[in-house]
């Protein structure tokens, strides 16, 4: 049976705070769905969901709410049943880095994002670095398959010289 709920994206490892902890539940489906029924799941811990997910819509669970406690080490396994008992969905991940929000991937994997580098912006050429104010709006994560947006629209050149900038 296909499900029209998925599994998207989990924080399992948040660092100072488990109450961060939380699973992210996407409603593929062009029209509301409510959920009284359905369950989510790891190996300990079942959580009747209750509400609605609005069409295309997502839904973030805290740990706090759900009583779910993902494992920070080792490999996990969440499992989403339908109303009628059978799996609709299930996600899973190894061994999270610490504050990593890790997203699916097409085999039902949780990734997060690669070991960051150092970010630098380097000034125009014969423009001094100091006149430009780099106003940058990037996510601190994506979902696989969906858009992402990243903005510098808000940078200014107090010379008043043109900016551009390419992703």
């Amino acid at each position: 049976e296909m499900s029209p709920l998925r599994i998207v994206a989990a924080l399992p490892r948040p660092g100072s705070d488990d109450a961060d902890e939380f699973i992210r539940v996407q409603n593929t489906a062009s029209t509301q769905i409510y959920l009284q029924g359905w369950r989510l799941a790891d190996l300990q811990t079942v959580y009747p969901l209750h509400g609605t997910i609005e069409a295309d819509g997502t839904l973030d669970i805290a740990r706090t709410e759900s009583g779910i406690a993902l494992n920070d080490s080792g490999r996990e396994t969440i499992r989403l049943f339908l109303p009628s008992g059978a799996v609709g969905d299930e996600a899973f991940y190894k061994s999270p880095a610490v504050g990593a929000v890790l997203v699916r991937t097409s085999t039902g994997e949780l990734i997060g994002p690669p070991p960051e580098k150092p970010k630098k912006v380097a000034a125009p050429k014969n423009e001094p670095a100091s006149g430009v104010h780099w106003r940058l709006l990037v996510p601190a994560f994506g979902i696989i398959g969906q858009p992402t947006t990243f903005s510098a629209s808000g940078s200014i050149d107090e010379a008043g010289g043109k900016l551009t900038y390419n992703w």
